[in-house]
């Protein structure tokens, strides 16, 4: 299922919208594309990341919905030349997924508010 979600990412470059009626291309080299990217765009590094629910994934992208497509996640800059900023489905909705769960008991210690501890 992650990975599934993950190839969906792909989904999500910005651009001009697609008018609502007319055909999406889908695919490697258009904007709507599923797959895993070349090996030599997969680095390590730092990002700026934002957990959103997946029901505001369009507005907080800036896209419209089009043709049916679910949008599943993003990377846009808040302003030009700005840095790029990820908006990702909260791993919450995720459920049963240990990737998912591992990083949503992260995400409540580091934006939560939930303690060292752990407490119920």
């Amino acid at each position: 299922m992650l990975k599934a979600a993950a190839g969906v990412l792909m989904m999500a470059l910005l651009g001009a919208p697609t008018p609502a009626d007319a055909p999406v291309q889908t695919g490697p080299g258009t904007r709507y594309f599923a797959g895993d990217p070349p090996a030599r765009f997969v680095k390590e590094g730092l990002a700026l990341v934002m957990f959103v629910a997946p029901s505001r994934m369009n507005e907080v992208c800036g896209m419209p919905n089009t043709n049916g497509m679910l949008l599943v996640a993003c990377v846009r800059r808040l302003k030009k030349g700005g840095v790029p900023v990820v908006f990702m489905p909260h791993p919450v909705v995720f459920p049963g997924d240990t990737y998912a769960q591992i990083l949503n008991h992260e995400l409540a210690h580091a934006i939560g508010g939930w303690d060292g501890t752990h407490p119920l």
